[in-house]
């Protein structure tokens, strides 16, 4: 038997089988590639989404979290409550979210399967996790998105400057699907590292983190799950907090008091906040579309690497046991929680691993001072979700109202002729990915994408060359907000 050393380099000589092509492959079907696929079909595109696991929706189905955030930022609950009031009628006025991701929350809040701020689409929709895979699934036979699931990209086919297909480690061995054009949406940039892409892992030189001392070159977000919680009486709870109210904290991105949050409950709505514990410990439970389940909100210790093996695999122990720890500790400490257990804990969800260099990489200063583009494709309302967090952000989340614009040059993977980027892989800086990688912006992000594909096709042109007043032209009429 030959000696291998552990650590030593391995060169194989591999095949691969074309297995198809397409004008159009996004390469992953979370949060950004399923609405790419979506966007890129309807635009009248022949397109093959390829996606590594069992189903559609990455993040916002198996791993339960939640659609934020559709509307403008308010800097506090009273100024929050006054942009949730004219979601009930008037939701135009401060949603600055709409196109596909609106229609997909639509057709959830019709279904009975979601649960938004306001009733509809606002800072947080909660969803059925079952019942939004199928959604996703019957939207792309609706559009003609052919599937090609259980099948993660492991190689890319490169002439010059363009990306001829991907291949795919199956279990039927290695299949090649070749493509005019390339939406990568992996969530970690795996087309574009592969594709020799630069990118930045975690805290860049550039991020106002690092240039402040705050963080360390390399530090990355902290991995975590958001996991369900059956057998919960949240009414009888919150009537505990009635009478406790000192248990009760303000969510920082939610920003309901408590008499919105009873009232939210009592309405069928979204209700946002944390909770105590007789410990002292902060808890984050969100409600759900189906009665006695609650979403709770965990986080793996430690600055682990999320394209490790070895850090993904710590970092999902880690996650099993703080969902029983505090699922335990809540049903001893908590009324309504007597009878509660973890119901699922879905796999480790990565904040953050590459930023992929593009043609232009969104920074703080972009996302704080509303800075206008006249490449903007949407816009997100998101505050900047890191830690540590820089002067910066503190001082733009004391103003009430603001939003930011997304510019399509941060989809433009650099040195690709057509790469397309879509999702939290995009470019930008650490502290502006906090406020791009939550699944609202992630959404918009994808229709631009998969949009620019479909117009490219036939074109020959590069993902740079494209006209982006046609692009803007498009996704308006489609319904984005730009």
């Amino acid at each position: 038997m030959p000696h291998y050393t552990p650590g030593a380099t391995i060169t194989q000589e591999v095949t691969a089988t074309v297995a198809g092509q397409a004008d159009v492959v996004v390469c992953g079907g979370g949060t950004a590639g399923c609405v790419a696929a979506l966007a890129a079909a309807r635009n009248g595109a022949d397109v093959l989404l390829v996606e590594a696991g069992h189903c559609l929706g990455g993040m916002m189905t198996e791993g339960n979290a939640g659609l934020t955030k559709f509307v403008v930022h308010g800097a506090g609950p009273a100024e929050q409550a006054a942009i949730v009031r004219p979601l009930r009628d008037r939701p135009a006025e401060v949603q600055v979210v709409g196109g596909i991701p609106l229609e997909i929350v639509h057709r959830l809040l019709e279904m009975g399967a979601a649960v938004g701020t306001g009733g509809t689409a606002g800072c947080y929709v909660f969803t059925d996790s079952e019942a939004f895979k199928l959604l996703l699934y019957d939207m792309a036979v609706e559009a003609g998105v052919r599937l090609a699931l259980h099948s993660p990209v492991c190689d890319v086919l490169a002439a010059g400057e363009r990306l001829d297909g991907v291949v795919t480690q199956t279990k039927q061995g290695r299949r090649a699907y070749l493509g005019q054009y390339l939406v990568d949406a992996t969530g970690d940039g795996d087309v574009a590292a592969l594709a020799g892409v630069p990118f930045v892992l975690g805290v860049g030189p550039g991020d106002a983190v690092y240039q402040q001392g705050l963080a360390p070159l390399g530090q990355l977000q902290a991995m975590g799950a958001m996991f369900r919680i059956g057998g919960v009486d949240l009414g009888r709870y919150l009537n505990h907090l009635r009478r406790h109210p000192d248990q009760f904290v303000v969510q920082h991105f939610g920003l309901m008091s408590l008499e919105e949050v009873l009232r939210a409950h009592d309405s069928g709505e979204m209700a946002v906040f944390m909770g105590t514990t007789s410990s002292g410990r902060r808890f984050q439970v969100y409600n759900y579309p189906r009665p006695g389940i609650v979403v709770g909100c965990i986080s793996a210790p430690g600055n682990r690497d999320g394209l490790t093996v070895e850090d993904r695999t710590a970092s999902e122990l880690d996650v099993l046991v703080q969902a029983r720890d505090l699922v335990a500790q809540l049903r001893a400490d908590l009324p309504g929680f007597e009878a509660a257990f973890v119901l699922d804990t879905p796999r480790a969800g990565v904040r953050e691993t590459r930023h992929v260099q593009g043609e232009y990489a969104l920074d703080v200063a972009d996302i704080v001072a509303s800075r206008q583009f006249p490449d903007t494709i949407g816009k997100g309302g998101h505050p900047v979700d890191i830690s540590p967090r820089p002067r910066e952000v503190e001082e733009a989340e004391a103003r009430d109202g603001w939003y930011f614009d997304i510019p399509y040059r941060i989809l433009v993977a650099a040195g690709r002729d057509n790469l397309l980027l879509a999702g939290r892989c995009t470019s930008a800086t650490r502290e502006a990915a906090g406020s791009l990688r939550p699944t609202a912006a992630c959404m918009v992000m994808g229709q631009a994408a998969g949009t620019a594909a479909a117009l490219l096709c036939g074109t020959g042109r590069a993902a740079r060359d494209l006209d982006v007043d046609q692009l803007r032209q498009r996704l308006q009429e489609q319904g984005a907000v730009i």
